[in-house]
């Protein structure tokens, strides 16, 4: 595991700008240039660095720089912008909390997250999953009165505002 004096030996983090950036030439890295490379993951890109062989997700590096310590959870982008990482931007979470501020799936043909057509009764469906469990919030005749139950239920159980709502 990288330790904090060898990851400050290497890497320089601006907190106004989110990045890392080289502290040394050595190999592929050049002082001053932006750490790491950029790796898409589903529909997500998150920016990568590598040190000493180990590649190490840019998010947690700022983290472990700024507060001297690897996060014990997950880090989760508030904007759900991956390549954002700006402390600001940057929050530990459950991963509980983190599916709460999900995208919402590329397999969504409803446009809404949590609403699906039920072809056997001909009504639109609404499911919340909580702890892994899924919850059954009823079926509706049109859709706005099931985006309606769905919302209701992100509120009530804590999701962020920006849950679901864009790909």
């Amino acid at each position: 595991m990288l330790t904090l004096e060898r990851a400050r030996k290497y890497l320089r983090f601006e907190p106004i700008e989110g990045k890392l950036y080289w502290r040394r030439s050595e190999r592929r890295a050049r002082a001053g240039r932006e750490a790491g490379g950029i790796q898409q993951r589903s529909t997500l890109k998150y920016r990568l660095v590598g040190i000493d062989g180990k590649a190490y997700l840019t998010h947690r590096l700022v983290w472990f720089l700024t507060f001297g310590t690897w996060p014990k959870e997950e880090i989760d982008h508030w904007n759900g912008n991956g390549l954002d990482n700006r402390l600001s931007n940057l929050r530990e979470v459950t991963s509980q909390e983190n599916h709460h501020n999900q995208r919402m799936s590329i397999r969504n043909t409803s446009g809404v997250t949590g609403v699906y057509w039920d072809k056997s009764r001909q009504k639109w469906r609404v499911l919340i999953k909580i702890a892994g469990k899924s919850i059954h919030l009823g079926r509706f005749n049109n859709l706005q009165d099931a985006a309606m139950v769905r919302e209701k239920a992100n509120l009530k159980y804590g999701f962020t505002a920006r849950h679901g709502k864009e790909r």
